[in-house]
Parts: C-alpha cells; sequence; structure tokens
C-alpha cells in the first residue's frame, strides 16, 4: 500500500490526473469500498503533500496541483452513488475564512456513498449569506468543516448562523480535539471525529449546544487584527529582531504569519485551549525552519503580538508565551 501511496501522490504533484485516476481506479477495482478509497489513499496523499510542503519539498503551487487532482478523483468516484431514497439530508459547508475545502469534499462523497442527500457549498462561507440561505432549506444538519485552527472563530459565526437559521450543526476537521471541546465550545451540536467513523446522525449530536458570547474579549482581539499585527510590525521595528532580519529573505515569512498568530491566540481565548498556540507554535517553528530560518524567529513572532496586544484587549498576552 505504501507504494501505491506513494506513486499516487507523486503523480498528484505533477499533475497527472490521468496517472493518479489510473492508480485510484485499480485501487477500487479491488472490491475496495469508497470509503476505504478515501481513507486509506486519498486522505493520506492529501495528508503527505501537507507534510512535504511544511518541510519544503514541495511549493504551494505543487500542493494546490495535488489538490485539483484528488478533487477530481473524488468526483470521479462519487457518480452513481447517489441513493435513490437518501437517509436524508445534510448541508456541507466550509467555515468562514477556511478555504481548505478537500477534506468537506471528502466527507461529502462518504456521506453519499452512505446514503445521504448532500448539498455541498465549498469553501470560505460568510456566516451571513449561510444564513440567509439556510432559511430557505430543509436539512437534517448543517456539516462544518475546520482544517485550521486559526479558523475556529470564523466558525463559531458559522455555526451561530446554522443555529439562528434553525438547523443543528455538527463540526468535523483537523481543527478540533477528540474529545469535542472545541466544537462545544463554539456552539456546536455535535462532532464527527473521524473519516472513517460510520455517519449516524443520532450518536454525533450532544443535544442543546453551549450559548458562545459573540462580544467576548476573543472576538475584540480578532476584530483588532489589523491594527494588532500592525503594533507588532512596529515592535518588531525598533526590537533587535530588526538588525538580524534586515536583509533575510525569509522575513516575509514571519511577517505573514502575524496575523495567523493573532487568530490562534483569539480561537485559543474562545475555546478555553491554550494548547491550540502551543500547537500552532511548533508548527509555525517547523514552517520557517524549512526555509532556513534562524531558531527563535518563531518566538520573536510570538514575543511581538504579545508586547502589544494588552493594550487593546486587556489579558490576551497571557495567551501567547
Amino acid at each position: 500500500m505504501s507504494v501505491l501511496l506513494d506513486e499516487y501522490t507523486d503523480a498528484a504533484l505533477r499533475g497527472d490526473r490521468a496517472g493518479a485516476a489510473m492508480l485510484a481506479t485499480n485501487f477500487a477495482g479491488r472490491d475496495e469500498s469508497c470509503l476505504d478509497v478515501v481513507t486509506q489513499l486519498l486522505a493520506p496523499s492529501q495528508r503527505d503533500v501537507g507534510e512535504r510542503w511544511l518541510r519544503g519539498e514541495c511549493t504551494v503551487a505543487d500542493e494546490h496541483s495535488a489538490t485539483f487532482v484528488t478533487e477530481s478523483v473524488l468526483s470521479s468516484l462519487g457518480v452513481g452513488l447517489e441513493a435513490r431514497e437518501p437517509a436524508g439530508t445534510v448541508v456541507m459547508v466550509c467555515a468562514e475564512g477556511e478555504w481548505h475545502s478537500l477534506p468537506a469534499r471528502m466527507a461529502t462523497e462518504l456521506m453519499i456513498a452512505g446514503g445521504w442527500r448532500v448539498i455541498h457549498l465549498g469553501p470560505a462561507m460568510p456566516a451571513g449569506q449561510l444564513r440567509d440561505y439556510l432559511a430557505d432549506i430543509e436539512a437534517d444538519v448543517v456539516g462544518v468543516s475546520v482544517t485550521l485552527a486559526s479558523n475556529l472563530t470564523g466558525a463559531a459565526r458559522t455555526v451561530r448562523a446554522a443555529s439562528q437559521a434553525g438547523h443543528a450543526v455538527m463540526c468535523g476537521g483537523r481543527a478540533f480535539d477528540s474529545a469535542g471541546r472545541r466544537a462545544r465550545a463554539i456552539g456546536a451540536h455535535g462532532q464527527a471525529r473521524d473519516l472513517t467513523e460510520p455517519f449516524v446522525l443520532d450518536e454525533m449530536l450532544w443535544g442543546e449546544p453551549l450559548a458562545v458570547d459573540m462580544d467576548a474579549d476573543w472576538a475584540h482581539l480578532e476584530y483588532q487584527r489589523v491594527e494588532v499585527v500592525r503594533d507588532a510590525l512596529s515592535w518588531l521595528g525598533t526590537s533587535d529582531f530588526a538588525d538580524r532580519v534586515r536583509s533575510a529573505s525569509w522575513f516575509e515569512y514571519v511577517t505573514a504569519e502575524l496575523g495567523d498568530v493573532v487568530a490562534v491566540g483569539a480561537a485559543a481565548m474562545l475555546c478555553g485551549d491554550p494548547t491550540i498556540v502551543v500547537q500552532h507554535r511548533a508548527w509555525l517553528e517547523d514552517r520557517l525552519a524549512a526555509v532556513g530560518t534562524p531558531v527563535g524567529v518563531a518566538r520573536d513572532a510570538f514575543d511581538a503580538v504579545a508586547a502589544v496586544v494588552d493594550d487593546r484587549v486587556p489579558g490576551a498576552s497571557a495567551f501567547f508565551v
């Protein structure tokens, strides 16, 4: 299986849709189910692509090429699987701000294969537009996909919009913890924990969701993200960081990450989960190391945000240390 996975990933990265489709079709032809093809080939391949990008072994363009190829393969796998009498209707959407739509596509195809009718709305759906759309839709549940923890605040707005339209909301994706704490914190009615988990709706819903304060400190921090990044850049410019990076080719990587640093801090405040920041800092250290930054540069980004954030949201700096 590892050889097949490597061959498929290499084909996807080359943009070889025909070659990748042939490999997936041959695998499916071994009497493998749609679930097996997705969970044993397509999803592991996409994770491998992401890890290669993190290590600097492929570019963003390569990653986008691989995503396109896998989306094409997914579409071909799903043809003819629609049930004549579906078990129910799911509206699937990526949270506000979430552009990683492939995991939601995979979940969609698996639910269709499992007998559900799925209305797939794609990436980064604005919460207000989702609420208007759902007002005229009958569905058993709204599925909200979140890949990056920095988009959990946007997910909270997405969940609220769906709930205001009268729908139960189930969350899923890599941004969530297995215990469901983050999903509960953003007001979801339930959580799908894994693509391999059978889609049994009654077993995934918890019941009455928690009320989310949309005017709490986390929201004020997120609303002021642009100003916080501006102040953090000014702080970096007056520190010894400026002397160390003045001519560094990777300076853009550091400054471009400041917005996400603020976002994960807001998400940690929303969910009451400092591990969101810890995990993102570890990821950022790995990513910056892959592009040749000195040790400690990721820490500089967090120090810069921590140094200025309390002026706008008192106490927020505790989430960046």
